[in-house]
């Protein structure tokens, strides 16, 4: 359903390119995290969309190691998940944070900063701001 509308939407240029997918794995009544699902969600998604897997509990930790190794992008925090992968109560949604720059970092990829985070999510519009 998300894939037609936003096919149907592009036509009708409603969306400025290049979009943004956030896959969102573990909610009640969604779909848990499997690296197939996503490799589906994958192939559907635009050329030169950018995309982040967003998990709900232990989903969190899998999808974002996955999203790390594919290219993707990781959403972490509280909000999600208390709980860090090695099922401790996590202090804060730094601590999740942490944990998603060292998996990105050991995917051998760097993370974006400041102006580079701007382009990568099609911020640079007036009036935009990530801060």
């Amino acid at each position: 359903g998300m894939y037609n509308m936003l096919f149907l939407n592009k036509q009708k240029g409603l969306f400025e390119q290049p979009l943004h997918f956030q896959f969102v794995f573990g909610v009640l009544g969604g779909s848990p995290f499997s690296p197939g699902y996503l490799e589906t969600l994958l192939n559907l998604k635009p050329p030169g969309a950018t995309w982040s897997v967003c998990g709900v509990a232990k989903d969190q930790f899998r999808g974002g190691m996955c999203a790390a190794a594919w290219g993707g992008h990781i959403r972490v925090g509280l909000e999600d998940n208390i709980k860090m992968p090695n099922g401790k109560l996590a202090k804060g949604s730094w601590e999740q944070v942490a944990w998603a720059k060292k998996v990105t970092e050991l995917s051998g990829r760097e993370i974006a900063q400041g102006e580079d985070a701007r382009k990568i999510f099609n911020c640079l519009r007036e009036g935009v701001e990530l801060e």
